[in-house]
């Protein structure tokens, strides 16, 4: 069940699954993601399960099967740190990407601010401003 609100003309679908739909925009928006989170804490010997990363980008791919956005905004901290770029939470994504078909557009947060090069070369469009939607839509 969603909750819609409007706000300047635009209905925002606020969804229990963590994210927002605007369909007049064809978008998907989450935040927080997150990926590469138990990674990083284990690198540093924390005992942290993995499974986190694969749940949610099942919950993505669920949201983008049923709504079929064209793109998905990610509004900061997509990966949670440089030492989340790893394989095992890479092909994941990439895995998410193709099936899927979304387009990622990522207004880079705290944590992955600096990753911007590494994304782009997976097809993640990236920038540090937020004024920049606008030429997204």
């Amino acid at each position: 069940m969603t909750q819609p609100i409007s706000f300047g003309g635009i209905t925002f679908d606020l969804l229990p699954q963590k994210a927002v739909y605007i369909k007049s925009l064809d978008s998907l928006l989450v935040a927080d993601v997150h990926l590469g989170k138990s990674e990083s804490f284990q690198r540093f010997g924390v005992p942290i399960s993995s499974a986190v990363n694969q749940a949610t980008l099942d919950r993505l791919a669920q949201l983008c099967q049923q709504l079929q956005p064209q793109k998905l905004l990610v509004l900061g901290d997509l990966f949670h740190s440089r030492l989340a770029l790893v394989e095992s939470v890479l092909w994941p994504l990439q895995q998410f990407i193709a099936t899927t078909g979304v387009e990622i557009q990522l207004i880079l947060g705290n944590h992955d601010r600096g990753l911007s090069t590494a994304l782009q070369a997976y097809g993640i469009h990236c920038t540090d401003q937020a004024s920049s939607l606008k030429a997204w839509f």
